[in-house]
């Protein structure tokens, strides 16, 4: 069962790499068809990290949500603590 399983996997792998075209006629969406009149010298990883780190909303996203996810991942432990020193003092004040 494991050979045909196999066999059929690797026919549909092959069929994948012969029949399906490197790209589409026609661009799925408008960003594709803007990416395709840009010459390959300016469309790198680099100028696209520099284009969305000029993109004003996207900046004020990042730093929101990085601010968010720190708060949110680092007090959580400091208001723990703080809570058990608490609690802890308040007990030793009971023993005593």
């Amino acid at each position: 069962a494991s050979f045909i399983f196999g066999g059929v996997t690797s026919l549909f792998c092959l069929s994948i790499s012969f029949l399906f075209q490197e790209r589409p006629p026609l661009p799925p969406t408008l960003a594709q068809a803007t990416a395709r009149c840009i010459p390959v010298e300016e469309y790198s990883y680099v100028a696209s990290i520099l284009r969305l780190l000029r993109n004003r909303p996207f900046v004020l996203l990042i730093l929101t949500y990085g601010w968010w996810a720190v708060l949110t991942s680092a007090l959580p432990p400091l208001q723990a603590a703080s809570w058990n020193g608490v609690l802890k003092r308040s007990s030793m004040a009971k023993i005593k």
